[in-house]
């Protein structure tokens, strides 16, 4: 797998070991799962929890979306990242 699309999964935590399997995996699309405030059909605030080494787990990662996401903290990044957003 090099490419996962997770959009609008509901997904509220990201733990540490959840891609460590994923060795070749190059995009990940985490948007719209836990929208903020405002853009929440539900009309509460939800916020992602993200555990500190998530995306470390995967040093080939080079592009990462978490938009729409209530999200405070971003974790640590591996380096072959190229776009965030």
């Amino acid at each position: 797998v090099t490419s996962l699309s997770l959009i609008s999964n509901r997904i509220h935590h990201l733990h540490d070991s959840d891609f460590v399997h994923l060795s070749n995996l190059r995009v990940l699309n985490l948007k719209w799962n836990c929208p903020p405030a405002g853009l929440s059909p539900m009309h509460f605030p939800c916020r992602m929890t993200i555990e500190p080494n998530t995306f470390l787990a995967v040093p080939t990662l080079e592009e990462l979306n978490l938009s729409y996401n209530g999200i405070t903290t971003v974790p640590a990044l591996p380096s072959s990242l190229v776009s965030l957003s």
